[in-house]
């Protein structure tokens, strides 16, 4: 997990590309392997034969559901890799992981299976351990400050 999200952020700060581009070649890539899963598990011809499962219809309903859905992840996809190329590797997986607060709230009113309250605790724990976070300055941004310094002192010598 760790060694993804630096490279992915390593990626992102060293090929020039757009996020929109970053968008489609991620979406177009993992394309390949859905479409391998979903021939082997017989996915794609329920959804392409007229009369797949008689327990589902495409209705207008189903259709929007579906666009909403991809809309969404789009939109997730994009702010993603916006996040990588702004913040530091550690910095997106501390958001990431604080983020899923929303999951485990709805988890914990939907579901009877769900964490302790232990569990929930300790949670919490490392929610308030995750929001006094401070990301590290920068390597270039402690040479500059450094150097500002120097500036400085040699102004007061003068």
């Amino acid at each position: 997990f760790a060694v993804d999200m630096v490279y992915i952020k390593f990626i992102v700060d060293t090929v020039p590309m757009t996020n929109w581009g970053r968008v489609y070649y991620q979406n177009l890539i993992a394309l390949i392997p859905l479409t391998v899963i979903g021939l082997g598990t017989g996915e794609l011809q329920s959804v392409f034969l007229s009369s797949p499962n008689p327990d589902f219809q495409w209705t207008l309903g189903s259709t929007l559901a579906l666009g909403a859905s991809c809309v969404c992840g789009l939109g997730m996809s994009y702010s993603g890799f916006r996040l990588r190329k702004e913040v530091s590797a550690t910095t997106f997986t501390v958001i990431g992981i604080l983020c899923k607060i929303g999951t485990v709230v709805v988890n914990v009113a939907i579901w009877d299976k769900h964490a302790s309250v232990t569990g929930l605790l300790f949670l919490m724990l490392c929610m308030g351990a995750g929001f006094f976070y401070q990301q590290a300055p920068m390597r270039n941004q402690l040479k500059m400050d450094s150097d500002n310094k120097e500036e400085e002192m040699v102004v007061e010598i003068k």
